[in-house]
């Protein structure tokens, strides 16, 4: 007897120390409880609708579970959730425990059952001791100090993954053009030097196009900018739909497109830069239905984007880096090496 009181003098002792600990483990938390009241296992679970979902556990097969949840009614966590407030069933309530799939398979004939509740008083999910024995449970105190620990350490793994997930967030947000969607133009420095390193590496094919709708300004200072950005952002739609999804697109100036097409050669770069120009010349815009028009504005209704392309291509240009592909599709775009039809007026 004197043995079991000094295991329990341990074991709270324990626990003190680990509640004193700011991040202290939610499972050696369970295992010192489930030690603490003599019982065998024990599970941590959290609310998630019809269901409860495993958190941490101890001594619990996976084959208590289906994808790590069981639904409310499978366990006697059911009646915690009932009730709102600790369950506590012993041999007496041996019917009751027998109804439950959990207790079943865990065979036990003792359940201790406390609530998480957040900071904020909201149910969060239980705390489930079990054992096969006939096991005593006169005080609840530690129990309870344990649960708020643990409802504290959810809330804490809760807000880690709120931050990180805005932070995948915010990344996005920083590495794409506000106004099409696509990857700007600082990401294209970093992709282009990964794919131009693979290329050169493996000895594979690598191409790149630019794209550029030289009567942007024109139509700007003409018509506005919102029917200037109107087919810079219908542009951009055009060009990611007729792309691969090896492919990548940037927005790389005001009217400035930059295509990285991995593992295509330069013939291959040339019959799809003349399939993107004539798709985006050639698309009907209709212009009447997503501005107000007037008949004083016909000549708007028939302006489209004038577009002019350049290719450079590894190794068949002869470049040395990747900032050299970039630098090489400019110069051609800007003389119209490759004979474009369409000139700017």
């Amino acid at each position: 007897m004197d043995l079991f009181k000094n295991k329990k003098t341990q074991i709270l002792e324990k626990i003190n120390t680990g509640l004193r600990t700011p991040f202290n483990n939610t499972e050696e938390l369970l295992v010192n409880l489930v030690s603490f009241y003599g019982f065998e296992s024990g599970v941590v679970h959290l609310i998630d609708g019809k269901f409860l979902k495993r958190y941490v556990s101890f001594n619990i097969k996976d084959d208590a579970y289906k994808d790590e949840r069981i639904e409310i009614t499978e366990s006697p966590c059911q009646l915690v959730i009932n009730a709102i407030g600790n369950v506590v069933l012993t041999n007496e309530h041996e019917k009751i425990l027998s109804s439950f799939r959990l207790s079943k398979v865990l065979q036990s004939t003792s359940y201790i059952g406390v609530p998480l509740f957040s900071s904020e008083e909201k149910f969060l999910g239980t705390i489930a001791l079990f054992s096969k024995n006939n096991t005593p449970v006169k005080d609840l105190n530690t129990a309870y100090i344990l649960a708020a620990k643990i409802s504290h350490n959810i809330e804490i793994d809760n807000l880690k993954k709120i931050i990180a997930t805005l932070g995948k967030k915010i990344e996005a947000i920083a590495n794409r053009d506000p106004l099409t969607g696509l990857l700007n133009r600082a990401m294209l420095l970093d992709k282009l030097e990964e794919e131009f390193s693979r290329a050169k590496r493996y000895e594979r094919h690598l191409s790149c196009i630019m794209i550029a709708v030289e009567n942007y300004e024109k139509i700007q200072e003409q018509y506005g900018t919102h029917i200037a950005n109107f087919f810079i952002k219908k542009s951009a739609q055009l060009l990611k739909d007729s792309l691969r999804t090896v492919d990548y697109i940037f927005r790389y100036g005001d009217n400035e497109f930059f295509i990285i097409l991995p593992e295509t050669n330069i013939q291959d770069s040339f019959v799809l830069a003349e399939r993107l120009k004539y798709e985006i010349q050639n698309y009907q815009y209709n212009l009447e239905k997503n501005f107000e028009t007037h008949d004083e504005n016909k000549e708007l209704m028939s302006i489209k984007p004038k577009i002019n392309i350049g290719i450079s291509s590894f190794p068949h240009t002869g470049v040395t880096s990747s900032f050299e592909l970039i630098q090489m599709s400019d110069t051609v775009r800007s003389q119209n090496k490759y004979n474009l039809d369409q000139q700017v007026n």
